[in-house]
C-alpha cells in the first residue's frame, strides 16, 4: 500500500513539473482597443498578446476626420496614427478619439511660396497659420482668403475653423537692389573681377587674386581689414557696398644656395632638398639634374616654399658613374639657376 501511494506521489510530481512550464509559456495578456466616431483602430477589441510579446495598433481616421488623441492605459500620447506595445507583461487599454476636420486649400503663384501648401486638414474649432515668402527678385502682390483680398501680407492665421477655406498668394517682380563692390590691385598682380562690380542684394561675389611672375601676394584687405595673403575671397549675402584691395611684394631673385644630398646611386630615386631664394608656383617650376652630353634627369616637386624645394628624381641605371652633374631650377618666368656638385655613383 505504501509503495502504491509513493508511486502515485512521484507520478504527480512528474506531471506537475512537465505541465507547469507549458502553462507558463502559454500565458497571455489582453489589450483592449477601442475607437470613437470618425475612424478605426486595428486590431480592434480584446486582443490577446503572449507574455513578453509585441503588438502594434494602427489608427485610421475617416474622410473629413483627423485623430484627436490616443490614450494608452489612460495616458495621452497625442494625435498619433500608430502605437506599439512591447514586452507585454500586463493587461492594457488603448483608446482613440477623432474630431471632425475641415480642409484649407493653400496655393501660391510664380515667384514665391506659401507654407504649408496644398490641402491642409484643420480640426473643428482649430487654428492654422500660413507663411507667405517671395523668392529673390519678387515681392508679394496680394493674398486672398476665400476670394477676398487681404493685401500684401506675409502671414495669415485661420482661427476657430468651422468650414472649409482657401488661401492663395500671388507675386510680382521686384526691382533688384544692387550694391557696388569696388576692387583694386597694386603693382605686381591682378584681382578679378576688377573695378566697380554690381551685386544683387543677398547674392555672392568671388574675387581671385593672382600675382605676376616674380611677385607674391602681400595682403588682401576687405573694407579696410587685413585678411592676409589669400588667393581668393567671397562676399556672401551682400546687403551693403564693400571694398576689396590687394597688394603685392617682389620676390628675391631666383638662386640656389645649397642642396642635399650631394650624390645618388644609379637606378635609384633620390629625394633632393634645394635651399635658395625666389621659389614660387610649384606647378610651373621645374627641377632637373643636367650634364652636357647626357639626357636631363627630371624631378617631381613634392613641396615648395620661397626658400626650399623638395623633389624626387629617378636616376637612370644607364648613366655613367663618377660624373658630377648640376642641379637646375627653372622658374615660372623662364629664368633658370644652376649649381654643380651632384655626383651619380
Amino acid at each position: 500500500m505504501r509503495k502504491s501511494v509513493l508511486l502515485f506521489v512521484l507520478m504527480l510530481i512528474v506531471i506537475v513539473l512537465t505541465v507547469s512550464p507549458a502553462v507558463a509559456a502559454a500565458k497571455s495578456y489582453t489589450i483592449t482597443a477601442t475607437a470613437g466616431t470618425g475612424g478605426t483602430i486595428s486590431p480592434y477589441g480584446a486582443v490577446s498578446v503572449p507574455s513578453g510579446g509585441i503588438q502594434q495598433f494602427t489608427i485610421t481616421p475617416q474622410s473629413e476626420y483627423i485623430v484627436s488623441n490616443v490614450k494608452v492605459d489612460g495616458s495621452s500620447k497625442g494625435a498619433i496614427t500608430s502605437y506599439t506595445f512591447t514586452n507585454v507583461l500586463a493587461v492594457h487599454t488603448i483608446t482613440v478619439t477623432f474630431v471632425r476636420s475641415y480642409t484649407i486649400t493653400a496655393t501660391a503663384g510664380t515667384g514665391g511660396t506659401i507654407s504649408p501648401t496644398g490641402a491642409v486638414p484643420v480640426a473643428l474649432w482649430g487654428s492654422q497659420k500660413f507663411i507667405i515668402m517671395p523668392e529673390p527678385g519678387f515681392k508679394i502682390s496680394d493674398v486672398k482668403v476665400d476670394g477676398v483680398s487681404k493685401g500684401a501680407i506675409t502671414s495669415y492665421t485661420f482661427t476657430n475653423v468651422l468650414a472649409t477655406h482657401t488661401i492663395s498668394a500671388t507675386f510680382t517682380t521686384s526691382p533688384a537692389i544692387l550694391y557696388i563692390i569696388t576692387s583694386t590691385a597694386g603693382t605686381g598682380g591682378t584681382i578679378s573681377p576688377l573695378g566697380s562690380i554690381s551685386v544683387s542684394s543677398g547674392a555672392s561675389q568671388k574675387f581671385i587674386i593672382t600675382p605676376e611672375p616674380g611677385f607674391k601676394i602681400s595682403d588682401v584687405k576687405v573694407d579696410g581689414v587685413s585678411k592676409g595673403a589669400m588667393t581668393s575671397y567671397i562676399f556672401k549675402n551682400v546687403i551693403a557696398p564693400h571694398l576689396i584691395s590687394t597688394t603685392f611684394a617682389g620676390l628675391p631673385p631666383l638662386s640656389i644656395t645649397s642642396f642635399t644630398p650631394k650624390s645618388g646611386m644609379r637606378g635609384n630615386t633620390v629625394i633632393l632638398q634645394i635651399i635658395g631664394t625666389g621659389f614660387y608656383d610649384a606647378k610651373n617650376t621645374a627641377v632637373c639634374l643636367s650634364l652636357s652630353g647626357y639626357p636631363n634627369q627630371s624631378g617631381s616637386i613634392t613641396s615648395l616654399t620661397e626658400t626650399k624645394i623638395v623633389c624626387t628624381i629617378p636616376l637612370s641605371k644607364e648613366l655613367p658613374s663618377g660624373k658630377t652633374w648640376s642641379v637646375v631650377v627653372a622658374g615660372p618666368d623662364g629664368k633658370t639657376v644652376t649649381k654643380p656638385g651632384f655626383t651619380i655613383k
